[in-house]
């Protein structure tokens, strides 16, 4: 599978062209612009939509996904699903192939740097040639990608034609040029070329006129001048200087300063950026505006430095008054003094020790002065921050600066700020590639992957595995990505020669103040994959200002990252790999045991007040959840309500850290803190629908109340369990997890806690098939909560007294019912169970075929449950909705409705609406005249009711069969299928 952006957005199949919609080529087209890295959903819609996102833009975005998923498996020759391609990552998805025309676009470029000019002109050529036209397709909400795009497009066909004219081909370029300066007549570089071309061809005359037009288009167009190159061009021309070098060249002078590291001959990846920053230093918007400025940061370890000195090395023509390089240790306890910097580079730019000035600020001017009017590149590397640089700048136009720094040097008006990061997985395996030997890395592959994973992708740490790689022939890549996996020597195997990945950590972590330290450290104990600033002021103790302000120290240092927003607007922070290691190896080494366990119990205690506390604001329409006496530490009530503004939002931006805390918890020793904080947190799984994180905290929590044998904490999570198997629709293993928790619950005299499990116990046992044995449960239940004077759990039971109604085809009673769990709801303020009590009275019109007055309700009741984020909840609806249209016969309304619930009912493997959707969808087909296609989803429908046990749903789908089957003539299977759904329905006390 190819896709291909550097014209219409498409997705090609081999040599086949895979439909897509035009929201999902947006989508596409956004997650492939950066291959391996997060794009948010955010960004995603912006792609999308623009500034005008309708509020289903989420959902459009997820169905959207789903799509590619499907086109991605459908691509597979076995059938078989092709996983890890698109990739859920909060807050957004990962596109994982290097199957994309745009990264093979850049690598033509990058391999056409240093060959010599022929093989350059073939390598950009082969680069341009996957060009079919406008980059993206004219995606508007992908504008200023296209135009970057196009940018980089036209950059690669100056570089072209400069080596097709270091190679003699200058007549064949003539008309080539003369169409590019008419396309782009403001673009000098085109017009200089134009020139060179026309001179070389021997018309000297045609090259001078060429720059009398240039001139006057751009003195018109910008009120400017010519730039320097395009003077100097005219100046050679007037020479007659045909030489190969170019007239744009000229004469290096002798004694010019460049003290530069050496360049790396092996130099990896960053082609992009390369090309940004070469473009930056040497492009003036007007002639002698001010001092182009580069600061690139990143953190330890990711090729700063290296950036740099290629780039310097590679502008050695454009800047032929020198290079200067100077180390400013900012990362150290002590950076370089300026005024010291200084003295430094005025040697290097021929000053006598005798002759600088002592005091800095002379120094300064006597800096300045030296450079004035010369055209020098200053390289100050590893800059602590604006202060020690501002000293550092030359005043000539003429000149320009790189500096690098881990901080991002936002203080430098006028600066570009070039954000470096690891490597891409294509970009790593280059460098292990070139280092360590194209044969073993392509006998090993996946082994290569996993190096290349755990070295973070930090081209430090994979420089170092790749030269013990080198050093050690006999070793194969998965016996080096084995001793890496050990997160408690990982350090130590990234240590070669003079590199070592452990000393550039250090750097930054002993730049921090004291409190920051111990931040990082304890920070480094936690084993979530990303956090708020308030989990860092619970685990380090301290208030929640302060917290901020560490967390945001550590930031600065290149120690933590911020991983984006969450959906409380919250900043994320998280780790790199190597430095969660080295922060968790500092924590051993210098938090006493007692401390880390204290640190890891603040922790849990905060998110055990906060999830209980966004339990309590939740209109959760269901029993509460079981707790117990583990600690809990509030946040202090602003911070809370900020936080809690919506608590589902609050939930979903910090599900996956519950669970990774619920699991630490567990590992631990701490099972109050395991199995609270996984009761507590059931209300929002039934909400958010993620079974696989569900399941892994009932299970952790389950074994924790086990082996500690807290029977409270071991019925909560028997509760648990049943509910999430139940939204599974395995209801035979829930019931037996309810039925565990309600003995349990009557062993310890926990009241609350059995009338939940008998919600449980009964819920399973009328889906499938025996409502009347549900009855007792649900009344016994109902006793309980009235007793215990919860009015929300008590309409829960009478919703559950109304269903068994309902399946018994006593529709009155049933409405009598629902209508009793309004008014319970209504009388707790309960939002959401009133939402719920309009949807279950809908119900009874649906069966009573008043379908006009069941969709009013349901439309009534939608709004609640998507203003609240209950995802499940209203795809049910919007489920129920569909059905009222298919049986007006509106199915071109129907068809949107059920198709959008289907993909969220298979997201999160609800099979039991899944197999209503399949029904509903058979009904139209065999409606609209189509029995075959007909037969194959009611087949289906049928194969997942039996395989659940739903007795009701197999009689109704039976039935819907046995019509198929007349409208194909075989009357012998329509019997059969009408005396079985009769004899299913008899047995529920239901007639056919």
């Amino acid at each position: 599978m190819q896709v291909r952006l550097l014209g219409p957005v498409e997705l090609w199949d081999g040599a086949v062209s895979v439909p897509l919609g035009p929201r999902a080529r947006a989508v596409l087209a956004a997650l492939a612009l950066d291959p391996g890295r997060v794009r948010s959903v955010d960004r995603l819609i912006e792609a999308v939509w623009g500034e005008r996102a309708p509020t289903t833009a989420t959902a459009q975005i997820q169905a959207c996904v789903s799509a590619l998923r499907r086109a991605w498996r459908l691509a597979d020759p076995d059938g078989e699903p092709v996983r890890d391609v698109i990739v859920t990552v909060p807050p957004g998805y990962v596109l994982r192939t290097d199957q994309v025309d745009l990264l093979e676009f850049e690598r033509h470029i990058d391999h056409a740097r240093g060959m010599e000019p022929a093989r350059a002109a073939d390598e950009l050529r082969a680069a341009l040639a996957l060009w079919r036209g406008p980059a993206l397709g004219g995606l508007a909400g992908l504008a200023a990608e296209a135009a970057r795009l196009e940018e980089r497009r036209l950059t690669a066909i100056e570089e072209r034609i400069d080596a097709d004219l270091a190679v003699g081909r200058a007549g064949d370029l003539i008309p080539e040029v003369v169409s590019l300066v008419a396309a782009h007549p403001l673009r000098e570089r085109f017009r200089g070329q134009l020139m060179r071309a026309l001179h070389r061809a021997g018309r000297r005359s045609e090259a001078l006129d060429a720059y009398q037009d240039a001139r006057e288009t751009l003195v018109a167009e910008l009120g400017l001048e010519p730039g320097p190159d395009l003077r100097r061009i005219q100046q050679a021309i007037l020479a007659d200087d045909t030489s190969p070098a170019g007239p744009a060249a000229e004469p290096v002078p002798s004694g010019r300063p460049s003290p530069l590291p050496p360049d790396i001959g092996d130099f990896t990846g960053r082609a992009k950026q390369v090309a940004e920053i070469a473009a930056a230093l040497t492009w003036r918007p007007e002639p002698y505006a001010a001092v182009p400025i580069i600061a690139i940061s990143g953190r330890g370890g990711v090729g700063k430095t290296t950036l740099a000195v290629h780039v310097a090395h590679r502008l050695r023509p454009e800047f032929p008054d020198g290079r200067l390089y100077v180390g400013l240790h900012g990362s150290e306890a002590t950076p370089a003094d300026p005024g010291d910097v200084l003295g430094r580079l005025l040697r290097a730019l021929g000053v006598d020790g005798a002759a600088i000035p002592a005091d800095p600020d002379e120094r300064a001017d006597l800096y300045r002065a030296r450079l004035d009017g010369r055209r020098a590149l200053i390289v100050l590397d590893n800059a602590a921050d604006e202060r020690q640089v501002r000293p550092l700048l030359p005043g000539s136009p003429l000149c320009a600066v790189l500096v690098t720094s881990r901080r991002r040097l936002t203080g430098l008006a006028g600066a570009t700020r070039i954000e470096l990061d690891a490597f891409d997985p294509i970009q790593a395996a280059e460098l292990l590639t070139r280092v360590a030997g194209p044969e073993r890395v392509a006998a090993e592959p996946e082994a290569a992957d996993r190096v290349a994973a755990l070295c973070d992708r930090l081209p430090l740490a994979l420089r170092i595995a790749a030269a013990r790689l080198a050093a050690k022939p006999h070793w194969t890549l998965e016996r080096l990505a084995r001793r890496l996996a050990d997160e408690h020597r990982r350090l130590d195997e990234l240590v070669h020669a003079d590199l070592e990945v452990r000393g550039s950590l250090a750097l930054g972590h002993r730049g921090l103040s004291a409190a920051a330290q111990r931040a990082f450290r304890l920070l480094g104990v936690l084993e979530v994959a990303d956090f708020a600033a308030w989990t860092a002021a619970a685990l380090v103790d301290v208030p929640m200002q302060e917290g901020e302000d560490l967390v945001e120290e550590l930031v600065d240092a290149r120690l933590l990252e911020v991983a984006g927003r969450d959906e409380t607007d919250q900043p994320r922070y998280r780790f790199h790999d190597l430095l969660r290691v080295y922060a968790r190896e500092r924590a051993v080494v210098e938090e006493a045991p007692a401390e880390r366990r204290a640190a890891l119990g603040r922790a849990a205690a905060a998110w055990l007040a906060l999830v209980g506390e966004a339990e309590r604001r939740l209109p959760n329409c269901y029993y509460a959840p079981l707790s117990g006496d583990a600690p809990r530490m509030p946040l202090d009530p602003e911070t809370t309500d900020v936080l809690l503004r919506d608590p589902l939002a609050w939930f979903e931006s910090e599900r996956s850290a519950i669970t990774a805390m619920v699991e630490q918890a567990h590992a631990a020793g701490m099972p109050g803190p395991c199995w609270e904080l996984a009761s507590a947190s059931l209300p929002f799984f039934e909400f958010c629908g993620d079974l696989v994180e569900w399941r892994r905290c009932c299970d952790h929590a389950l074994a924790a109340a086990r082996e500690s044998g807290d029977l409270r904490g071991e019925a909560a999570s028997e509760i648990n369990l049943g509910a999430m198997l139940y939204v599974q629709s395995e209801f035979g293993e829930a019931r037996d997890h309810f039925e565990r928790a309600a003995a349990l619950c009557e062993r310890i005299g926990e009241r609350y806690g059995r009338a939940g499990a008998l919600c449980g116990v009964a819920g399973t046992v009328r889906i499938i098939g025996d409502p009347e044995a549900s009855r007792p449960l649900w009344a016994d239940a109902l006793r309980l909560f009235g007793e215990l004077g919860d009015r929300r759990a008590e309409a829960y039971a009478v919703e559950g007294l109304g269903l068994c109604d309902l399946d018994q085809g006593r529709a009155e009673p049933a409405r009598a019912r629902f209508e009793e769990m309004l008014r319970l709801y209504r009388s707790a303020g309960n939002g959401m169970g009133e939402a719920h009590a309009l949807r279950r009275i809908a119900g009874v019109e649906l069966e009573l075929g008043r379908y006009g007055e069941a969709l009013r309700l349901l439309e009534q009741a939608l709004p609640t449950f998507h203003a609240i984020g209950d995802r499940l909840s209203e795809a049910v609806v919007r489920m129920r909705m569909g059905e009222c249209l298919v049986r007006q016969k509106r199915h071109d309304e129907a068809r949107p409705v059920l198709d959008l619930v289907m993909t969220t009912f298979r997201d999160v493997g609800w099979r039991t609406c899944e197999g209503h959707v399949l029904r509903l969808t058979g009904e139209m087909l065999l409606a609209d005249g189509d029995p075959d296609a007909a037969a194959a989803q009611l087949g289906e429908s049928l194969r997942i009711f039996r395989d659940l046990h739903e007795s009701l749903d197999v009689a109704e789908t039976l039935r819907c069969l046995a019509d198929t089957h007349v409208a194909k003539g075989d009357e012998e299977a329509a019997t059969a299928a009408r005396d079985e759904a009769r004899g299913i329905l008899v047995e529920l006390g239901r007639e056919l």
